[in-house]
């Protein structure tokens, strides 16, 4: 059976066309790469003009190479070619002169009654063995022809002689058959073999690469993991600084309602007996060294007008104290950002005498900053004043700040 290129439809053997369409049939070639496990390639076959099993019996090694087949298809397909174009043939003219032999033999023999019958469905054969059938079918018969013809021509010649010269013809036509077929299967099986040794190590290329690609999807989850614990402890300890910061905002706030109280409760008690002129000397000269000390850029020239230890309004730690270096270093950090500072309408607005020799002095001042930017504003300031051995200090200060936008 021949099944057409075009149309697909199957056709009888014997003919060339296809009864449905009129293609040109493939004479074969579908059952020929069918029963040699190459059907896939009969669409790429067709489309390069290969059409029938002759077709790819004409081409040559290095043309079927062209094919760009997987090895072990090729050597599938060239070991079936091989074996093909191995079976015997019998020469045409051979075939021809054959009847003209046989025909006095024949013709004492009455003809065969042929009784005319329907012919039955023949089963789909795939062409290499159908072929091959008919081929050694045909062998066989011009042997038996060629046996006729001598023993009628030469009846003294002994029956052993001849048949032994065609067990020798017939050896000599099958063993290069039988080799070539061997040599074929044995290639086979090689390519077998290196397509199943292949076929091992991509396996295990596959399964090195799922096991580094699982190894890699682990790493990072525990990457992500460490991460994400990470950001929580940074957000726990953000938490717990914002919540130190709001108690030390609260304690400041009631430290400074606590002082403003008590400056409230002196301000409403009756003044106290006025200190005499000596426990006071000197302060007026004081106050104006310490103001003439914030236009300069030295922060110690500030500071050692404070005392060891001073209610300080910008205190960093938790009692609202600090040392005369944190004071020097918190005027610093002012004069390195302005640089250029300058004060006007310097002016006392209260002076509230010490039972001990001091006072506190509410002063306030407007002030203009420029740097690495600009400010401007004005200040009032508390400022405690007390004599220590003889030397005036700075023992309390806090300011409230009034910026202009």
């Amino acid at each position: 059976m021949s099944q057409c290129p075009s149309c697909n439809k199957t056709n009888p053997e014997g003919h060339r066309y296809c009864t449905s369409c009129g293609h040109e049939l493939d004479q074969g070639m579908f059952e020929f790469l069918e029963s040699n496990g190459l059907k896939e390639y009969l669409e790429s076959f067709r489309a390069q003009g290969l059409l029938q099993v002759s077709d790819l019996l004409a081409l040559k090694d290095q043309k079927l190479r062209s094919l760009n087949l997987p090895y072990g298809d090729f050597v599938r397909l060239r070991s079936a070619l091989e074996a093909i174009s191995a079976e015997p043939e019998i020469d045409t003219a051979e075939e021809a002169s054959a009847p003209s032999v046989v025909a006095p033999v024949s013709a004492s023999i009455p003809p065969p009654q042929v009784t005319e019958q329907h012919p039955e469905p023949t089963p789909t054969v795939s062409l290499p063995v159908k072929s091959k059938r008919l081929k050694v079918a045909t062998w066989i018969f011009g042997i038996v022809l060629i046996l006729l013809f001598i023993s009628l021509i030469s009846t003294n010649k002994p029956e052993s002689s001849t048949d032994d010269e065609n067990r020798k013809t017939g050896s000599e036509q099958t063993n290069p058959s039988d080799e070539a077929t061997m040599q074929a299967m044995e290639r086979a099986q090689q390519a077998e073999k290196e397509l199943a040794a292949m076929r091992e190590k991509t396996a295990l290329a596959e399964k090195e690469k799922a096991e580094a690609l699982r190894v890699a999807a682990e790493g990072e989850a525990e990457r992500l993991r460490n991460a994400a614990a990470e950001a929580e402890r940074q957000k726990q300890l953000a938490l717990e600084r914002a919540s130190r910061a709001e108690m030390t905002a609260r304690q400041q706030t009631n430290q400074a309602e606590q002082e403003l109280a008590r400056l409230r409760d002196q301000v409403a008690k009756p003044a106290p007996q006025e200190q005499s002129p000596d426990e006071l000397d000197g302060l007026d000269a004081f106050f104006q060294s310490y103001i003439n000390s914030l236009s300069s850029n030295d922060p110690w020239l500030v500071a050692r007008h404070y005392a060891d230890s001073v209610e300080y309004g910008y205190a960093k730690s938790n009692s609202g104290r600090a040392s005369r270096s944190e004071i020097a270093d918190d005027n610093g950090k002012l004069f390195a950002r302005y640089p250029q500072r300058s004060y006007s309408n310097i002016h006392i607005k209260q002076v509230i005498p010490l039972p001990t020799s001091g006072a506190k002095i509410n002063y306030g001042f407007n002030y203009e900053y420029n740097g690495k930017k600009r400010a401007s504003g004005s200040t009032s300031v508390w400022a405690t004043f007390e004599k220590n051995n003889g030397r005036w200090q700075i023992t309390g200060w806090r300011e409230d700040v009034n910026r202009n936008r």
